[in-house]
């Protein structure tokens, strides 16, 4: 009988101290949310296997534009912004999302073009005049800025004929 008291006891300490434990948790939680940072939410986020799946699933199998932008921000919030870039190129080429091209466009494009990144920027570049064909409003300001307002916008198709020997001549080899 002593044996099941003891036993009972210390259920009952254990369950109270669990108790304890959790209320201490939410109350420091509350406490410091001002303190917690945007990255390390997303951080969490990007970690939630089962939530990142379901998003990239929903991409793949339907082409779900808010599960895109969901995802994207996930990866761009939690600092993993150049590893969406799969998912980027997916929804811009399986689906035509003009946004897609947009995103794909600003993972790849750099500010100072060297003979080493030339041909990322040139494909950066296609995704934007895609973006922009395919009706991504903020399309056009971004064209504007890479290339100059005077500049005569040509469309994607074209800008990769005129880039044809940068990308596919023999001086790549």
């Amino acid at each position: 009988m002593r044996k099941n008291l003891a036993f009972a006891f210390f259920v009952i300490c254990l369950f109270s101290c669990n108790e304890r434990l959790e209320e201490n948790r939410k109350e420091i939680k509350q406490n410091n949310l001002s303190g917690i940072s945007t990255h390390d939410v997303y951080f969490e986020k990007f970690l939630n296997i089962v939530e990142m799946d379901s998003l990239k699933g929903k991409i793949r199998r339907e082409g779900d534009t808010i599960a895109f932008q969901k995802l994207k921000e996930i990866y761009y919030n939690s600092g993993y912004e150049n590893e969406f870039f799969y998912y980027s190129m997916f929804m811009a080429n399986t689906y035509e999302y003009s946004y897609a091209f947009y995103t794909s466009y600003s993972i790849l494009m750099t500010d100072i073009i060297t003979e080493k990144n030339k041909v990322n920027n040139i494909y950066a570049n296609y995704y934007l005049l895609k973006s922009y064909e395919l009706g991504y409003k903020d399309a056009l300001s971004t064209i504007e800025e890479r290339f100059g307002k005077s500049a005569k916008i040509t469309s994607s198709k074209d800008y990769l004929k005129n880039n044809y020997e940068i990308l596919f001549g023999m001086n790549n080899r």
